[in-house]
């Protein structure tokens, strides 16, 4: 399931629209992941601007090309900033990463680690963690300027 919305963001309540789309894919194995992330955002971005319907004058976008020798991590979010920047979001692009299945919590640490530290504006990530059994303890505690 993918979904988009919008909230505010900014000092000022209403000042600054975020899009939040959620992202579903399943972790399984780090560059698989990345690549999944990519294929299911560029499925929102097309269910997003098909949204706004026919009366919108919006371009259609699609995710940029790897470039030689880039990591499926670094082209999952350069494809972001680009969607971002295609259609000039006003505030944050927030990726809301809700895996489906994650088959090894310590890998996805590293990869959100990562992610968090190669990420640029306007790109936020929302990560949801367990209240009672919280599994992302050592990348809070490993990056808390990070989380």
């Amino acid at each position: 399931m993918i979904n988009g919305s919008s909230s505010q963001s900014g000092a000022a309540r209403g000042s600054q629209p975020d899009l939040f789309v959620r992202l579903t894919s399943p972790f399984r194995e780090p560059k698989q992941f990345a690549a999944a992330l990519t294929t299911e955002l560029a499925g929102a971005a097309r269910a997003l601007e098909q949204g706004l319907g026919e009366d919108a004058e919006v371009s259609p976008w699609s995710p940029p090309s790897p470039e030689r020798g880039e990591s499926a991590l670094a082209l999952f979010l350069r494809a972001a900033v680009d969607l971002a920047r295609h259609h000039a979001l006003p505030a944050h692009l927030a990726l809301w990463l809700s895996p489906g299945e994650v088959s090894d919590v310590a890998r996805l640490e590293d990869w959100l680690g990562q992610a968090a530290r190669q990420a640029s504006d306007p790109l936020r990530f929302i990560v949801v963690d367990d209240v009672l059994a919280p599994a992302l303890g050592r990348l809070v505690s490993g990056q808390p300027e990070l989380v």
